[in-house]
Parts: structure tokens; C-alpha cells; sequence
């Protein structure tokens, strides 16, 4: 699969993580990237815009990465 039609999901509390993680993924050509901050809006944005690839943490407020991943 081409990398710029990919639609990768970032799940972490970190503001530095993700902006980190986006530019990776941009300089590699992803051109949709969405991000989470926490379980809760993990789990809404995957079910919304059904990622090809998602990148979790696994602590995080509200919802840890491993009870997101559960449902």
C-alpha cells in the first residue's frame, strides 16, 4: 500500500509525542494523520474514520491504551 493513501490514527496524552510522531509520518508521504489524546477520543476516532494503522499508548487518561485496544 502507497504510504500517502494510508490513514494513520496517533493515540497519546503527549502534545510532543504526537507532534513528533505526525512528523515522521509526514516526512514518510502519510497525508492523513489523525490524533487522540486520550482512550475515550481513541475509540470514538477509530470507530468515526477506521484507520488502516494506529498508534496507542498505553497509559493515558480516562481510558488506558489496553482498555481502548478492548473494545
Amino acid at each position: 500500500m502507497d504510504c500517502e493513501l494510508l490513514k494513520v490514527l496517533i493515540c497519546d496524552d503527549s502534545i510532543l509525542v504526537r507532534k513528533k510522531m505526525k512528523d515522521t509520518l509526514s516526512k514518510a508521504g502519510v497525508n492523513t494523520i489523525i490524533e487522540a489524546v486520550d482512550g475515550e477520543q481513541a475509540v470514538e476516532k477509530y470507530k468515526s474514520e477506521l484507520p488502516d494503522i494506529v498508534f496507542m499508548d498505553i497509559v493515558m487518561p480516562k481510558k488506558t491504551g489496553v482498555e481502548a485496544l478492548k473494545e
